[in-house]
């Protein structure tokens, strides 16, 4: 070190040594941690068929979902397993052949496109039927879905706006029979049947964009 060095430092008062003396250690600023919201989670899981927390740290790269990260949103595994892929034990004593099976296994792991079900498939065979066995019964993938979303109270109100559409007018409790809506609890999402058709009356000039086609 040169003499100019040491007398610069020696000029230097308390404060100012401590931030330029190049002979403390700097404290090393952590970086903020991304938090991740509980649908990224659950895609995250779901698309590396993580279903222990071992595989979590074994397989995670530093950027992504740790344990902690998991346990802050859901509060246990067991609560992040339940999330994720639903009660797998119940599920497994059910036939594959069976209707209500393949749309619980759609229900259960939000598998509500070709694509997202293949790829389900590949990684939890035990679980999640073939596609053939799908076709076999349902004859479109499509149908299938559809009867899935029917099941959903989501679903119903995207089938009621598309009855809605269709119809141009209020559909009518026979209506909403013909297409297995429960009028009921669509009607309880606005808190009566005057909220609803406010809501309707509202969106006239929007048909078209509130329900998936």
């Amino acid at each position: 070190m040169s003499d100019d060095i040491v007398d610069k430092l020696l000029r230097m008062n308390k404060r100012q040594r401590r931030t330029k003396n190049p002979f403390v250690r700097r404290r090393r600023v952590r970086e903020k941690r991304k938090s991740f919201t509980r649908k990224e989670l659950i895609d995250f899981l779901r698309d590396k068929s993580i279903h222990s927390a071992y595989k979590l740290n074994k397989v995670r790269l530093s950027n992504e979902p740790t344990v902690y990260d998991c346990l802050k949103v859901f509060g246990s595994w067991e609560n992040v397993r339940l999330s994720v892929w639903g009660d797998i034990s119940n599920m497994c004593s059910a036939p594959m052949e069976d209707p209500s099976y393949h749309i619980r296994v759609v229900r259960e792991f939000g598998l509500y496109t070709a694509s997202r079900y293949r790829l389900a498939r590949s990684k939890n065979k035990n679980l999640v039927p073939s596609f053939k066995k799908i076709i076999t019964h349902w004859g479109l993938f499509s149908k299938l879905i559809e009867t899935t979303l029917r099941t959903t109270l989501r679903g119903q109100f995207a089938v009621f706006l598309r009855l809605w559409e269709k119809n141009g007018k209020f559909p009518t409790v026979l209506d909403c029979k013909r297409e297995f809506i429960n009028i009921e609890e669509i009607v309880s999402m606005f808190g009566s049947m005057s909220g609803l058709k406010t809501f309707l009356d509202f969106c006239e000039k929007w048909k078209g964009q509130y329900y998936e086609k």
